[in-house]
């Protein structure tokens, strides 16, 4: 049995991270920017003469977005299993703006 494991394509939290500050992401959810769309196109063009039996993704909507674009004709099994680690509290946050609380400090040690 063959697994393969699929990032999700750019999302606008990496592409806020990549330019302008640093953000805990985490479980917050961030839609595919135009780019994530094509990554996952670009993707399952190079794929098409794959056959996959079972595709399962995060239920989180960046990576069902890539699946729906990566895997069009198969059926998605979407867990919360598959989620990327929750960050509680920084989700969503800069670490600009964490820098200076009591919880950052310790969560950096």
């Amino acid at each position: 049995m063959d697994i393969y494991l699929i990032r999700h394509g750019q999302t606008e939290a990496n592409l806020l991270n990549k330019e302008k500050y640093t953000m805990f992401t985490g479980q917050y959810e961030s839609p595919l920017t135009i780019e994530g769309e094509e990554q996952a196109l670009k993707l399952s063009r190079s794929i098409k003469n794959m056959k996959f039996d079972k595709v399962y993704s995060s239920d989180l909507s960046r990576a069902v977005r890539t699946a729906e674009i990566v895997f069009p004709k198969n059926n998605i099994n979407q867990t919360p299993l598959l989620r990327e680690r929750s960050l509680g509290f920084f989700e969503g946050k800069r670490i600009d703006d964490l820098s200076n609380k009591e919880e950052y400090s310790t969560f950096n040690t």
